[in-house]
């Protein structure tokens, strides 16, 4: 499916340059979700949601037989997720894109600053998948504490140097959802060390 979805936009780009001599920029996103409810105690529901983006340029050159120099083009792309409290349903997902062309492309190059924010809109660091995966098991953790454990790490976690943000010591649901909300921006395997190593203490 993506790879007729995606053929089918080059080859709609190409149509339409073939016509005249001018840049195209397509985009398309497409979302699907699936819920499905059995008897298992275990997972009684199971939700498996899906993106799929397509991203498309066609970029002549700038004499007319499409030779030469290629006109310009600077664009970006991010997305973000945001994992709160409250399960699937609450949670947030975050799409940015934008683009300049021509003399607007020209001149946002003069400046690396904001040719930079256009590349990348939101200067997301992207963790690795090892890190990525230790820091979705700690909000798993996080999100199984009972209410004295929850605010003991809270505790913890405020007493230590290392980290810089407070947590609620006194609410163990507002604890929790700044817990999880702060492990879900974690953009470094330092950052996320602290975490583990307090949630050692709570088995």
């Amino acid at each position: 499916m993506k790879k007729t979805t995606a053929g089918a936009l080059l080859l709609l780009t190409l149509l339409l340059g073939g016509c005249e001599n001018n840049l195209i920029f397509m985009e398309r996103s497409g979302f699907n979700l699936a819920i499905d409810v059995n008897e298992n105690p275990v997972t009684p529901v199971h939700v498996n949601a899906g993106m799929m983006r397509s991203i498309v340029a066609l970029v002549p050159g700038r004499a007319n037989d499409n030779s030469g120099e290629a006109v310009s083009l600077i664009s970006g792309y991010d997305l973000a997720y945001e994992d709160k409290a409250g399960g699937f349903f609450n949670d947030k997902l975050v799409i940015r894109s934008q683009f300049a062309s021509g003399a607007a492309a020209n001149k946002i190059a003069e400046s690396p600053e904001i040719a930079k924010k256009i590349v990348n809109p939101t200067l997301t660091v992207m963790l690795s998948k090892d890190v990525e995966t230790r820091a979705a098991a700690a909000r798993t953790k996080i999100v199984g504490l009972s209410d004295p454990n929850t605010l003991a790490l809270a505790q913890a976690l405020n007493n230590d140097k290392a980290i810089s943000k407070k947590f609620n010591g006194s609410n163990a649901a507002a604890a929790k959802q700044e817990l999880r909300s702060y492990v879900g921006s974690i953009n470094s395997e330092a950052a996320l060390l602290p975490i583990e190593a307090q949630l050692k203490n709570f088995p």
